[in-house]
């Protein structure tokens, strides 16, 4: 039974494979028509697409879709994040292998865009540059509004530049105890270096002058060496020889006396008695 279900299961899966193959080119071909036209929108052209003077590389067509993805979207760059992501689905349905690339490239690359255009609202807002969906888009735009409403320009930017350090710690898994110790030795490194850099007094000049040594003074602006008074070397003294104690010399008498006596001959001891 468990084989049969396993044959079935991979036949829908051969039947339905052409549909995926079908699927994954239409959203491949979507995709570069979006691109197409949002790399070609300009912002005189009409927006229902009428008239003579549409300059949109994919003709009125192209207008409409173009100034619906930037106005209602992120704005006319980050609006480019709609194709890819069209195409990383239609690659995963080429694949057949779920959506893979589509879950891990795709969820951070839309948090990325949607942080981008709320800063871009926030600064363009907050600075008095004028709203302009054409920029920031229908989201950056409104959540630009939301922010600075509640929370003021200080608030909106300490909690835009929080999320976004959430954002890299999770996505690049950083660990900021060891930044901060890099970050540490290069200040050191630096007032140490500023520290040698810094000029000495004067009365330690005048020290260090006088404790070089004689080949390095300089006489009227011209390097001279010092000759110093060569002293001839002292004679050395010979060590004076220490004469051995009067009862080591006595010792010294009888052994030799006795050595004499034994190397005599037999008759000669008795004939000096």
């Amino acid at each position: 039974m468990a084989k049969r279900k396993a044959g079935r299961r991979s036949r829908r899966n051969e039947r339905s494979s052409p549909v995926r193959d079908v699927a994954g080119i239409a959203l491949l071909t979507l995709a570069v028509m979006i691109a197409a036209a949002v790399l070609s929108f300009n912002p005189a052209d009409p927006p229902n697409g009428s008239g003579p003077a549409v300059t949109n590389r994919l003709g009125p067509a192209g207008a409409v879709v173009a100034d619906l993805v930037v106005h209602y979207t992120f704005g006319r760059i980050l609006s480019l994040l709609i194709p890819l992501l069209l195409a990383l689905a239609g690659l995963d349905l080429l694949r057949g292998r779920g959506s893979q690339i589509t879950l891990r490239l795709g969820g951070p690359l839309l948090v990325a865009a949607v942080l981008a255009a709320s800063i871009w609202g926030v600064v363009r807002t907050g600075n008095g540059f004028g709203e302009s969906l054409e920029q920031t888009g229908l989201v950056g735009w409104g959540l630009a509004g939301l922010l600075l409403g509640y929370l003021g320009i200080a608030g909106s930017w300490i909690l835009l530049i929080g999320l976004s350090l959430i954002y890299i710690t999770v996505l690049l898994r950083i660990r900021w105890v060891a930044i901060m110790h890099l970050a540490a030795g290069a200040g050191r490194g630096l007032v140490t270096g500023l520290g040698r850099l810094k000029p000495r007094p004067a009365s330690l000049k005048r020290t260090a002058r006088a404790v070089k040594p004689p080949e390095v003074l300089k006489r009227g602006g011209k390097k001279e060496r010092a000759v110093r008074d060569e002293e001839p070397p002292e004679e050395e003294k010979p060590a004076a020889v220490k004469e051995p104690a009067p009862e080591i010399l006595a010792g010294r008498k009888r052994t030799r006396a006795a050595h004499a006596v034994e190397a005599a001959p037999p008759g000669f001891a008795s004939s000096r008695r």
